[in-house]
């Protein structure tokens, strides 16, 4: 419910949440490269460097060859423009999750950090899988 308010703040400013989380990463650090984006965001490197290809198209990011065929990527002074606005977007939710009040907006990530643990699929182990 969330993730469908946010997107629906954010439509008009043309970025994703997923973008809005890669801006944050990139708003405290001078660089960093799609890998490390893809671990800290929990997703594959594939799709992190994806995420930073359509910032870069909105002139949001920069990027820049670094050793190893790797990307360097920056923030750039729009980014972080863009950035304001989205939190301005995104206040309306902030609000009505903060009128939950402490208490229970804190069994509700305890109870959503829970059911994610039993819903998330678990790999099997390499050593049963047939060859």
């Amino acid at each position: 419910i969330l993730r469908a308010r946010f997107a629906e703040a954010l439509l008009e400013l043309g970025v994703s949440f997923a973008q809005l989380e890669v801006m944050e990463l990139l708003h405290d650090v001078e660089r960093l490269h799609p890998g490390e984006i893809g671990r800290r965001l929990l997703i594959t490197r594939q799709s992190a460097d994806h995420l930073v290809r359509q910032l870069e198209r909105g002139t949001l990011v920069e990027t820049w060859p670094l050793d190893g065929g790797m990307l360097g990527v920056r923030l750039l002074r729009d980014g972080r423009r863009r950035m304001r606005l989205c939190y301005e977007a995104l206040q309306p939710s902030f609000e009505c999750v903060d009128a939950l009040g402490a208490e229970t907006r804190t069994r509700l990530v305890t109870d959503l950090a829970a059911a994610e643990a039993l819903l998330r699929p678990r790999p099997k182990p390499w050593w049963l899988e047939p060859l």
